[in-house]
């Protein structure tokens, strides 16, 4: 039974996900507490326990979706990126492994996890808590993947002068700045930007003979 002092937790993972669709489709100035009230089937009142009012609501679920979009647009496969590093018998073989891993965040189909990122980072960037946690989250994901760079460098297969973890915020930065591609109102050529992110890739590493 819904009640301000024993709404189980289900009603507080309920609202967050009605809160996420909202601010999906209304952005965070058309969030309205009673919207999502009728929406979630609670009262104002449970709303305002849990969250404390409409500023507590939009915290809680970005804080949600800073720790949801990093695992995964960021963290997912990447697991398995070590031991394809380790085994495999050139870099060739590498860069073909990494395409199930990078490609899902670059093409058309993941357009809209790409504007919930710019939105999560926006808010971020608005609330000194959420900023914190972004700052700390993201630094875990390039320490990781600064690591897997470093496998790179270790077998010989980056240049000299490429250091690790800059090789790794050039090719999140180029990941993220794919939203811009989603904005321009031309067609996008999926097959163009992966040609020149290709290009881009292989410019960086030593290639096989």
């Amino acid at each position: 039974m819904d009640g301000a002092t024993g709404a189980p937790e289900v009603t507080r993972d309920t609202i967050v996900e009605v809160v996420a669709q909202l601010l999906a489709e209304h952005g965070e100035h058309g969030l309205r507490i009673r919207d999502v009230a009728e929406h979630a089937g609670v009262s104002v009142g449970t709303i305002y326990y849990h969250f404390g009012g409409r500023e507590g609501l939009i915290e809680a679920v970005r804080q949600q979706q800073i720790v949801d979009f990093i695992a995964t647009s960021f963290l997912n496969h990447i697991d398995e990126a070590p031991a394809l590093i380790t085994n495999a018998a050139g870099i060739d073989e590498v860069l073909v492994g990494f395409d199930p891993i990078i490609g899902p965040l670059l093409d058309a189909s993941a357009a809209p996890r790409r504007a919930e990122v710019a939105a999560v980072l926006g808010s971020a960037m608005a609330r000194a808590d959420l900023l914190v946690l972004l700052r700390r989250r993201v630094t875990e994901v390039l320490d990781l993947h600064t690591g897997i760079a470093r496998l790179l460098a270790n077998r010989g297969w980056l240049h000299d002068d490429v250091d690790p973890r800059m090789l790794v915020v050039f090719l999140h930065a180029l990941a993220l700045g794919r939203i811009i591609g989603d904005l321009d109102e031309e067609p996008f050529d999926d097959a163009a930007w992966f040609g020149i992110f290709d290009r881009a890739i292989r410019s960086l590493v030593r290639l096989d003979d």
